[in-house]
């Protein structure tokens, strides 16, 4: 009952400000996403002993999704008689298959990048959950006891 009144009351200027708040957390999230995948490669290019990431991390790729929604509903609201919904439908399709694919490859990239550089997976320091996936490779075996 409380989630009809909400719907009914809401305006559009009061969705694209929640829409505004999300796209403020997805930037926020790509940024931390950044940070932290420098932050790795630097680990990787140096060397380091023992390199630990978290392999589901690169889901937050799939974020971009919502301010491009945002963008394009900003753009039907000023040109409407300029959309192409087929072609827009398409793209996003598309393009959320593309971002799904590409957050499945970085983390099996990153693991065969740093096999070839000699590290080893740590199966007893690695930690898996529901959501995450703590994945420590180290240099020399005898680390990973």
């Amino acid at each position: 009952m409380a989630t009809k009144e909400l719907i009914k009351d809401m305006n559009k200027t009061k969705a694209h400000i929640i829409l505004c708040i999300f796209d403020i957390l997805t930037i926020i999230a790509l940024i931390w996403l950044y940070n932290t995948n420098v932050e790795l490669y630097h680990t990787i290019n140096n060397n380091e002993p023992m390199i630990e990431f978290n392999n589901q991390m690169y889901k937050l790729i799939i974020c971009i999704i919502i301010p491009i929604c945002h963008i394009f509903s900003i753009i039907e609201h000023f040109i409407p008689e300029r959309i192409n919904y087929s072609l827009f439908s398409k793209l996003i399709i598309g393009l959320f298959c593309s971002l799904i694919i590409f957050s499945i490859f970085i983390p099996y990239y990153l693991n065969k990048k740093l096999v070839v550089k000699g590290y080893f997976y740590c199966e007893k320091k690695s930690k898996s959950s529901f959501f995450s996936k703590h994945v420590v490779f180290i240099n020399d075996e005898s680390f990973c006891n």
